[in-house]
């Protein structure tokens, strides 16, 4: 009796060396930065809590320390190893961490879609180098630098793959995690996945224990940002102290000309081409 052929199972996980040629890629297109872009905003908070002399008189600095804000966890995950390693080091290991969890996620997405190693190989390679732009929210998959986008999707999509696997609990504590370390990034998934498990409900297709327990755990694992920021839009008035001790504006027109333009000025940054869109 001829025996059957075996199957052999599809790799689960992209080989490391793939992984880094794509990073090189990247990087050859993109480059690595550190000290630019939204670090020039986050950085300061950072240098500040390990220094509490530091930027002493900066207002913007000193507001971000002294209140919890949509940083203020990302902050600290770096604050901690910042105690004893230099901060480009850990810049540079959260960076690489975030970029292997997420290339491996989107990989393992794309396996399951494509039901093919080489398919999966190849849009991991797409998505990650060219459509990286394309997302929920237009926050890009990966960077060149380390931001909280970043680090938001190394637990989005591992959420996605656990989401995918039936793995409903996992799931939910890491897209409320990742909302934690980026609001836009974690809700506007979060949001996709919570319609997505009330319509598997309706459809029987999931019990309505789980998907309770989803929102459940979600809603709380995301509350220690989304509670505190909520709390604050609604109770919160733009202060004129600033203004009146410098007469030169409120703290808000600061802010927006002097430290943030690029995120509040849509006339600041020149319009992405197709070019730039990549």
């Amino acid at each position: 009796m001829d025996a059957q052929p075996t199957i052999k199972p599809l790799p689960k996980h992209l080989p490391m060396a793939i992984a880094g040629l794509f990073w090189i890629i990247y990087f050859v297109r993109f480059g690595y930065d550190f000290g630019a872009s939204d670090q020039d905003e986050m950085l300061p908070y950072l240098y500040r809590l390990l220094d509490p002399t530091l930027y002493s008189t900066d207002w913007f600095v000193r507001n971000m320390t002294d209140h919890l804000n949509v940083r203020t966890y990302f902050i600290y995950a770096l604050y901690l190893p910042a105690l004893v390693l230099p901060v480009w080091l850990v810049a540079a290991l959260g960076y690489t961490a975030c970029w292997i969890v997420i290339v491996q996620s989107v990989y393992q997405i794309s396996l399951r879609i494509l039901r093919d190693a080489l398919g999966a190989v190849l849009a991991t390679f797409f998505v990650i180098v060219f459509f990286h732009k394309v997302t929920l929210g237009a926050n890009d998959l990966v960077y060149h630098l380390l931001v909280p986008e970043l680090v938001a999707w190394a637990f989005v999509l591992p959420a996605l793959v656990m989401y995918w696997n039936k793995k409903m609990q996992t799931a939910a504590l890491l897209l409320g995690l990742g909302t934690c370390f980026h609001l836009i990034t974690g809700l506007t998934t979060g949001l996709v996945l919570v319609l997505l498990v009330l319509w598997q409900v309706r459809e029987s297709a999931l019990s309505w224990q789980s998907g309770i327990q989803f929102i459940a755990i979600y809603g709380l694992a995301a509350l220690p940002i989304v509670g505190p920021i909520a709390f604050q839009q609604l109770t919160t008035r733009p202060t004129t102290t600033l203004a009146a001790l410098l007469e030169t504006g409120t703290p808000y027109e600061i802010l927006v000309h002097f430290r943030l333009p690029l995120h509040h000025l849509s006339n600041y940054a020149p319009s992405r081409t197709l070019d730039g869109f990549f």
